[in-house]
């Protein structure tokens, strides 16, 4: 049966690269918008065709799919700061280990970028951050070093154990190339995978989309010459390289993106200072004609090329439901509000999600008679939100509690506030530990009849148990539209007196844990007990077999001994006895004599 159709760049037309472009540029126009993207991204959209052609055939060159994978591509980028991404900014130890290397590359081409499964070792918290924030790291440095261009990831799985099975690490390589770097996957290599980790791959094969399931190779020493030449396979897989991982700092270090030309990379504070009068005076000039256009023509035609010459290369991205990715704990910063008038003026807060979760959220502020229950039990943990009001102002969801998952990489919550006034309203969140949560934003203002989500996460390194018994309060004021059109959140604030402003306090608990989690961890505490409970019984049968081996030798040497002490025995009975020297005749006529008889003659 024939599997689902792969779409690559080659099959992306050039209108339809363009179109997408004009869809994304008009896109970062919007102030809601603007705040997650990156300038340098705004640049690569403009002059980097191959970008564009790769999010076509990632959309399956149906451009609402396209667009989507790209807003929450950028959004991405910038959440993680990907653009400022350096050498420095990750854990030495990480790069010491070896766990991830690129060398070599398979028969199409394609570069290889290595996972040594032994290598890798769970971590939770604040340093499973860092081992995701590495991973992007490398993921940007060989997408850098190869313009684009496909690349094969190996999974050596040879000498790992159940131990060495990360689901979370494994869920979130997955993600980077299924949501956020199109087409960049040409294989995926399965190198001498254990049996005994059959059931932890059925787990990480429902992570990938369908399509991706064709890229697989499973693989061993026998048949890894089919993927990759000899002369770029290691010795250890069977083949001619020598070459063996060895940290050198100049090998790792990030180089500059190739998708921009000449241009200078802007600083972090660009990012969140520039004006928000319009979407020009944000975006960056174009590089210099002979620079970054033209280079990244180039690409484009030659990543075009490659493709037609290898017809079994395939892009892997596809559109999932549920795509999100851990952002990193840093805030962004608001620019002041400069609007002369309301009817281009939504509300002055961050929109967490993706872009269909945008257009969602667009959809039901549209419907004055909409509740915020509708939009906020799609992001909960598994329960239902109660609603309260603070006065006649805000509606809030929940309004009593906000709980937060266990795990590290879901622990958030939105706060989803509706405005039930006539004039717009000002919002602030303060929180009794501000080490350890995530507000974004912190304050606002909601425009009447509309709605907006406040995003609190939990700090990298804190668990629900430990926020337990903090508070959040949530501040509202009514505020007049000349004052959000003439001033910034502080200007307001300091202008609002105390009596107009009313206060609702929301408790944090840990919130109970999803079926579908719940299910996964429950299978990897099977995993680990089957893991140790093999392990014992390998020891148990590896002693037994030492047992054996000693009792036959020493059932062999007992033999031996008993052979040579019962021939000792009759060579000595025989010496001894003499009846080798005597005949017939000597015996017959040889008196018997017993003391105190007389001799008897025989």
């Amino acid at each position: 049966m024939t599997g689902p159709v792969i779409y690559s760049v080659s099959d992306v037309s050039d209108s339809q690269a363009a179109a997408l472009r004009r869809r994304f540029l008009e896109a970062v126009e919007k102030e809601e918008v603007r705040d997650h993207v990156h300038p340098q991204d705004i640049v690569r959209a403009r002059t980097d065709d191959l970008w564009c052609k790769r999010f076509m055939a990632h959309g399956d060159l149906e451009i609402d799919k396209a667009f989507d994978f790209m807003m929450d591509s950028v959004k991405f980028r910038h959440e993680w700061q990907v653009n400022e991404l350096t050498h420095d900014s990750v854990v030495t130890e990480f790069f010491e280990r070896g766990t991830l290397s690129v060398h070599g590359r398979d028969r199409d081409g394609a570069a290889l970028m290595i996972f040594h499964s032994c290598l890798h070792e769970r971590t939770h918290g604040e340093r499973f951050e860092r081992v995701k924030q590495f991973l992007v790291y490398w993921v940007e440095k060989i997408e850098r070093e190869e313009r684009g261009q496909r690349i094969s990831l190996i999974l050596d799985m040879g000498n790992a154990g159940l131990s060495n099975v990360d689901i979370p690490f494994i869920g979130f390589l997955i993600n980077l190339f299924k949501l956020y770097y199109p087409d960049m996957l040409n294989s995926i290599i399965v190198f001498e995978m254990p049996w005994i980790m059959n059931a932890a791959w059925k787990i990480i094969k429902q992570m990938l989309p369908p399509k991706s399931h064709q890229l697989i190779k499973f693989v061993n020493k026998k048949d890894i010459g089919t993927v990759i030449p000899p002369e770029h396979t290691l010795v250890r897989w069977g083949g001619k390289d020598p070459w063996s991982y060895t940290y050198r700092q100049e090998d790792c270090e990030m180089p500059p993106s190739p998708f921009l030309g000449q241009q200078e990379s802007p600083g972090s504070g660009d990012t969140d200072t520039v004006s928000a009068d319009s979407g020009s005076s944000r975006e960056q000039p174009s590089p210099p004609p002979g620079a970054g256009g033209a280079d990244d023509g180039r690409q484009g035609s030659r990543g075009a090329e490659q493709a037609s010459d290898q017809p079994p290369e395939a892009p892997v991205r596809r559109r999932t439901a549920g795509r999100r990715a851990t952002p990193p704990p840093s805030g962004t910063q608001r620019a002041p509000l400069s609007h002369s008038s309301l009817l281009h003026y939504r509300s002055v807060v961050d929109i967490a999600g993706s872009a269909a979760e945008r257009r969602a959220k667009q959809d039901l502020s549209d419907d004055s008679g909409a509740s915020c229950d509708e939009t906020s039990d799609q992001s909960l943990p598994g329960g239902e939100d109660t609603t309260a009001e603070i006065g006649d102002l805000l509606k809030i969801s929940p309004g009593d509690e906000i709980q937060f998952a266990t795990d590290a990489v879901e622990a958030r919550r939105p706060l989803m506030l509706k405005n039930i006034h006539r004039t717009p309203v000002a919002f602030k969140v303060k929180i009794t530990a501000p080490e350890k949560f995530r507000v974004r934003p912190s304050c606002g203002v909601v425009a009447p009849g509309r709605r907006v989500t406040v995003e609190l996460r939990l700090a990298p390194g804190v668990a629900a148990q430990q926020a337990v018994c903090e508070k959040f309060l949530l501040v509202a004021a009514p505020v007049q539209p000349q004052q959000v059109a003439a001033g910034d959140m502080d200007t307001i604030w300091r202008t609002l007196p105390a009596e107009v402003r009313l206060e609702r306090r929301l408790r944090c608990a840990p919130a109970p844990e999803r079926p579908l989690l719940t299910l996964v961890r429950g299978l990897g505490q099977q995993l680990e007990s089957v893991s140790q409970r093999l392990a014992r019984q390998q020891a148990l049968s590896q002693q037994v077999a030492r047992h054996g081996a000693a009792t036959h030798r020493w059932l062999v040497l007992t033999l031996f001994i008993v052979a040579v002490l019962a021939l000792c025995n009759a060579y000595l009975l025989y010496k001894s006895s003499g009846v080798c020297d005597l005949t017939q005749a000597d015996i017959i006529g040889t008196p018997f004599t017993v003391p105190g008889l007389s001799s008897y003659q025989r």
